[in-house]
């Protein structure tokens, strides 16, 4: 029989979120919750790859920034070493964190945003406690980490302009709020700007890649989409091809591919195959009394009844055209096919179809069945159905209302 087709696969709601998000401007950069969430799952991965990268040269950032310190603020150096080697040690503990212990997927989202505020914060701090007339182009150094925060480990957008924003506020409050002494604007203001010409320039980058990696996004999963749909209507189609419309069952080129299959594999095993020709009895005289309609129905009764019986799997039922359908059997031996052939013989008595231009006075069916182990022979296919044929034959001419089987032998000589 033909497998039942699966469900549909593609997602017609989340194709519609697709193509209006693609409509959309997105200025915010978010999808709707069920696209967003999907969209995070799939770059997580990917994503985490590539911070945890960045996160090595992470870690020697703040010995980097020690030549700084020394030029700039050498009156605190001894406290900005140990500040700087302390970070190491807090940014190493904040990625085994990140990177290790916490599964969600935000996580490294996070680490990236605490690390820069660390950073800023311990230069804020040193400059705090420093006389150095030199101390107010130590804030360049919150450039650089804004810098390495945004282009480098690149957290997404929206928590990326907070924490830019907090790093630029800090700066700007801390020169604006130093000692009159050591408050030089002149210095001050170039300095400020510096660091706001480096967070806009890295943001507007950060946004422009985000953007394209959510569009780029957006368009692979349609195509996956659409590919998915593509596959099952061309799925539906071909099953609907190999489906006889009026019985719901194989046609005939579904049975010939399938008996064509079984025959390409017949010297790779010693299985049997079983080939059932089925014959509704007097079925011209059934039309011919009740209809063309009541012979449909009476052809849809029997194919169901035939299908039910015929329910083990790699069985295949299948209308070979008009009143006549054909059944493979493979891996059957002899007296079990020969069973079954009876067995559904008598289940169509059962349905107990009436009909009155029959000996019987209702429906029969006449069974032809050929069954031996295919790799034995070296005979055609057509031989093996043309066997099954001749036993149908047999099966009418001694009196309809039976089973008759038949030598593959008997096949070769029909063939």
């Amino acid at each position: 029989m033909l497998p039942i087709s699966d469900p549909s696969t593609h997602e017609p709601r989340l194709l519609e979120q697709v193509d209006e998000a693609l409509r959309a401007p997105h200025v915010l950069l978010g999808f709707k919750p069920q696209l967003e969430r999907r969209f995070r799952t799939q770059t997580h991965r990917a994503r985490r790859r590539s911070m945890q990268v960045a996160g090595v040269l992470m870690n020697t950032f703040p010995l980097l920034m020690l030549l700084a310190d020394y030029f700039l603020i050498p009156d605190v150096f001894s406290q900005a070493l140990w500040l700087r080697l302390t970070c190491v040690g807090v940014t190493l503990l904040l990625s085994i964190l990140a990177f290790k212990l916490i599964s969600d997927e935000r996580a490294p989202e996070w680490w990236a945003i605490a690390i820069g505020l660390l950073a800023v914060g311990t230069n804020l701090h040193l400059l705090g406690q420093s006389n150095s007339p030199l101390g107010q182009l130590h804030l360049l150094g919150c450039a650089m980490v804004i810098l390495y925060n945004n282009v480098i480990l690149r957290p997404r957008f929206q928590l990326a302009a907070w924490a830019t924003a907090a790093m630029l506020a800090g700066p700007a409050w801390v020169g604006l709020t130093l000692p009159e002494p050591l408050r030089d604007l002149k210095q001050l203001l170039p300095v400020l700007v510096a660091i706001a010409a480096t967070a806009s320039c890295s943001l507007y980058f950060l946004y422009q890649l985000e953007r394209e990696e959510r569009h780029n996004h957006l368009m692979s999963l349609r195509h996956r989409l659409l590919s998915a749909r593509l596959a099952t209507v061309n799925a539906e189609l071909d099953q609907l091809a190999r489906l006889d419309p009026l019985t719901l069952v194989a046609n005939r080129r579904h049975a010939d591919e399938h008996l064509g299959q079984l025959w390409q594999r017949r010297h790779h095993g010693q299985d049997h195959l079983a080939v059932m020709m089925i014959d509704i009895d007097h079925f011209k005289a059934y039309n011919d009394r009740y209809g063309h309609p009541a012979g449909d129905a009476c052809l849809r009764a029997v194919a169901q009844a035939l299908m039910l019986d015929l329910r083990r799997a790699g069985d295949l039922l299948a209308r070979y055209g008009g009143e006549e359908f054909i059944a493979v059997l493979h891996g059957v031996p002899p007296d079990e096919a020969l069973k079954t052939a009876e067995r559904i013989t008598q289940a169509i008595r059962d349905l107990n179809l009436v009909h009155e231009g029959s000996p019987g006075q209702q429906v029969t069916i006449s069974v032809g069945l050929c069954c031996d182990r295919v790799a034995e022979h070296d005979l055609s296919l057509q031989a093996w159905v043309a066997a099954a044929d001749q036993a149908l034959y047999d099966a009418k001419r001694q009196g309809r209302n039976q089973v008759r089987q038949a030598s593959i032998l008997q096949g070769k000589a029909a063939a």
